[in-house]
């Protein structure tokens, strides 16, 4: 899903089919399932954002309680960003609904 809708941001750039905040969301979440963390730089990199509005992206995550960040204990200057539980929990539940409509489709 993540490298289907890179793509589309590549073909369809400055256009209402690219989300960066979505981007950022299935990123977060691929982190997550492979154990790594994500710093606020990279994040926004990863969704073609500049940090300025990376950063306010990452914000209205936050507002929305889906993401969380933290200062890194190792190197005060960087921010590590995280999906909340609850991110975790709608943006499972979502992916699961999509697969299960998927493969109900195919069955038909």
């Amino acid at each position: 899903m993540l490298r289907e809708h890179t793509m589309r941001s590549r073909l369809f750039r400055g256009s209402g089919l690219v989300d960066p905040g979505w981007n950022m969301l299935l990123d977060l979440m691929l982190a997550h399932l492979e154990g790594r963390q994500l710093y606020l730089s990279s994040l926004c990199v990863a969704a073609g954002q500049p940090i300025t509005n990376g950063k306010r992206r990452v914000a209205q995550l936050i507002a929305d309680g889906l993401v969380q960040r933290e200062t890194d204990r190792a190197d005060r200057r960087r921010v590590l960003v995280s999906l909340t539980q609850s991110g975790l929990e709608r943006l499972s539940t979502y992916l699961d609904q999509i697969d299960r409509d998927d493969t109900g489709r195919r069955q038909a």
